[in-house]
């Protein structure tokens, strides 16, 4: 038995992890089934994570450990609603949703199942960014610069950005799905989710920020950064979250606020998935 195998047979027989153990089910077969080119695979990670886990190291004494994690709510942006906006669509276009319907499964059990598809990519992105600071610290410390570990402590603030993280990814994943329930295309999803996240993350704050810091002054970039996916990462993390002064525990109160608006908007939005489905279950998909 393989380790992914091991894994799925550890997993809850529940209609709410279907989609879980499907995808770990299908690595596990093409795995099996790779022959020559799973070794070659094999070979080629190695090779890659060699290559960047050595020049991680060499440079670094000029990486900010801190800024780092600005790296994952952008992953989360933009590759999250690819693997989560088909979940509904695609079964749209497969001609597969009128069939799951009439499955006794509940639509809040089907919602859960889809948006637990993000779990893997999300896992993965922060198992990748916290090695590469795990490279850069043991390259900080070879290179007798350890005093320049930008964080306030890397056993408490890491957790704590990690924890934002999936915060935010939780966010993304619930938009994700109540915008694949409302098209009946995956491109139709895919566009329509990164399109409303871009807006958020980069086009939005492009226009308040100016003109508050205008209207405020440029303290205001600090508490709005603690609403912002990668700007509340930073201050989680990072010992200079700003060249202007800033009242920390105001901006870590803001923080606290904006995740639970954003845990509670993605709830909302599953929520939402989960009465379009009930309501394609008891009128058709006309509606």
């Amino acid at each position: 038995m393989s380790f992914i195998e091991n894994i799925v047979n550890r997993i809850p027989n529940k209609p709410v992890f279907f989609e879980v153990r499907q995808q770990l089910r299908r690595s596990s077969i093409e795995s099996a089934t790779g022959g020559n080119s799973k070794i070659g695979s094999i070979i080629g990670v190695i090779v890659i994570l060699l290559i960047v886990g050595s020049n991680l190291i060499m440079a670094a004494r000029y990486i900010q450990v801190g800024y780092l994690m600005f790296i994952l709510p952008v992953l989360a942006t933009f590759l999250l609603p690819a693997m989560v906006s088909p979940v509904i669509a695609g079964e749209f276009q497969r001609r597969s949703l009128e069939q799951l319907l009439a499955a006794p499964i509940s639509t809040v059990d089907i919602v859960k199942g889809k948006a637990l598809r993000a779990i893997i990519p999300v896992l993965m992105m922060l198992t990748i960014v916290l090695f590469m600071i795990l490279l850069i610290g043991i390259g900080k410390i070879f290179q007798g610069h350890e005093q320049d570990f930008d964080v306030f402590s890397p056993f408490i603030s890491l957790p704590v950005c990690s924890l934002l993280f999936f915060v935010w990814s939780f966010f993304v994943t619930g938009l994700s799905v109540f915008v694949s329930s409302v098209t009946k295309s995956t491109s139709a999803a895919l566009l329509a989710s990164i399109g409303i996240l871009v807006g958020l993350v980069f086009v939005v704050p492009a226009i308040i920020v100016p003109l508050s810091a205008v209207a405020i002054g440029p303290t205001a970039i600090g508490y709005l950064a603690a609403m912002h996916p990668a700007g509340m990462m930073v201050i989680a993390v990072a010992r200079d979250t700003s060249a202007e002064p800033m009242h920390l525990p105001a901006a870590v109160m803001i923080l606290l606020v904006s995740n639970c608006l954003y845990l509670a908007f993605g709830a909302f939005f599953l929520n939402l998935a989960a009465r379009k489905l009930a309501t394609y279950r008891k009128t058709g998909f006309e509606n």
